[in-house]
């Protein structure tokens, strides 16, 4: 367990700065104006505290481009709320991950001979929480409690980024 805790936290090493992304696609957008906003304004608190540079945008193709040129860890913030059109319960899910691609060699066998190696490229993640609720008040309130959720995922991943440069030899 030792081991992979130092690994997990040698990855968060490599990187000066976080982009933020704030991935609304799936969610009513009022509820998803509230996270949002919500999570930005925390990101600038805990940017300015720590002196951790993080960048937010609400922008999949400025997510991408900075996960291609791997000089940015990407936090990306997934929201997809459920509803009903009568005013019944709705939920929310949140998924907050950090991620960077990557591409990798492998050896492909054919029969019983290794005989070529094959590139993989695709999105690694590194570190991943997620949380789920539902109520039955208004969108504000479902918000203000899924965005404080959320912003206590950011406060834990930012703190093992933290505690992963100050522990750098």
């Amino acid at each position: 367990m030792a081991y992979i805790k130092r690994e997990a936290r040698d990855n968060f090493t490599k990187w000066s700065r976080v982009l933020l992304y704030c991935n609304e696609a799936g969610a009513d957008k009022s509820l998803a104006k509230i996270i949002c906003a919500d999570l930005f304004n925390e990101a600038r608190i805990l940017s300015a505290a720590t002196g951790l540079p993080v960048d937010t945008t609400r922008s999949g193709m400025l997510s991408g481009v900075a996960a291609a040129l791997n000089r940015t860890l990407v936090v990306e913030a997934s929201l997809l709320t459920t509803g009903t059109d009568n005013g019944g319960p709705v939920g929310a899910s949140l998924r907050l991950a950090a991620y960077t691609r990557t591409v990798a060699l492998i050896r492909v066998s054919i029969g019983s001979e290794a005989s070529d190696t094959m590139t993989r490229r695709g999105d690694l993640v590194m570190w991943e929480r997620a949380a789920v609720g539902a109520s039955t008040s208004t969108i504000a309130e479902l918000g203000a409690k899924m965005s404080d959720g959320l912003q206590q995922m950011l406060k834990a991943l930012l703190t093992e980024i933290l505690e992963a440069r100050r522990l750098r030899p």
